[in-house]
């Protein structure tokens, strides 16, 4: 479970915010999982951009959109695509705090 500072000391620690994830080697990555805390109550993320990358540093958005506020599993798929890393955006969260139960990453080597 993540969720961003209640009492942010900086817009940093506000939404939006990203994840990085390094997969530690080259993969096809396919789907993208989120689930949102139980209720789905503060931070549950609204606007997303999934953005993969095979260095790190020069990033190909693969899928962006609009989560639904609820705490069932929402899963985003896209074109397969190798990637070792894989960057989450939450562009919006409730209350402008960013919350999350799990994130998973689907690839294949």
């Amino acid at each position: 479970m993540y969720h961003s500072p209640w009492y942010p000391q900086s817009d940093a620690e506000k939404a939006p915010q990203h994840f990085v994830v390094d997969l530690g080697e080259r993969m096809s990555v396919s789907e993208f999982h989120y689930l949102a805390r139980a209720g789905a109550g503060n931070g549950a993320i609204g606007d997303y951009k999934v953005s993969l990358s095979l260095n790190g540093s020069s990033w190909t958005e693969a899928v962006s959109g609009s989560f639904q506020r609820h705490d069932n599993l929402q899963k985003v798929g896209f074109i397969p695509t190798d990637a070792r890393y894989v960057r989450f955006d939450a562009l919006s969260g409730a209350g402008d705090w960013v919350s999350a139960a799990e994130f998973d990453i689907y690839a294949r080597r």
